[in-house]
């Protein structure tokens, strides 16, 4: 899908999201009530939050839209799918960072103190 596509690369997801928030009534009207459709929007659009203030927004969409039970079914599941990420988030993102720094520091001084004879 088209959307996917553009949802995996850097910043564009936001582009995406926003878009569908903005003009759902009109996805809707697009696309009917075929869940499937409706799922996949989400899901794209959504697939990589991993931040609390991603979580909010997703839960004020599946608020707005209150009252349409094919939206909260897959609302839901990007629910998850974020609140998940954001625990993880919690859980590694200072460990693998701080990895990451201490391995990529070390690595650019070692390469760093190689002479030209080394290479």
């Amino acid at each position: 899908m088209i959307l996917d596509s553009m949802a995996s690369r850097p910043g564009k997801q936001e582009i995406l999201w926003n878009f569908c928030r903005e003009n759902w009534p009109k996805l809707q009207f697009m696309f009917g009530n075929q869940y499937d459709v409706t799922e996949a929007l989400i899901r794209i659009a959504t697939k990589n939050f991993n931040t609390e203030e991603e979580l909010n927004e997703v839960m004020a969409f599946r608020k707005d839209y209150e009252n349409d039970d094919m939206v909260k079914r897959a609302v839901d599941k990007a629910i998850e799918e974020t609140a998940r990420n954001v625990q993880w988030m919690k859980q590694n993102y200072d460990v693998i960072s701080t990895w990451l720094n201490d391995h990529l520091s070390k690595q650019t001084k070692d390469t760093s103190s190689m002479s030209c004879d080394d290479h």
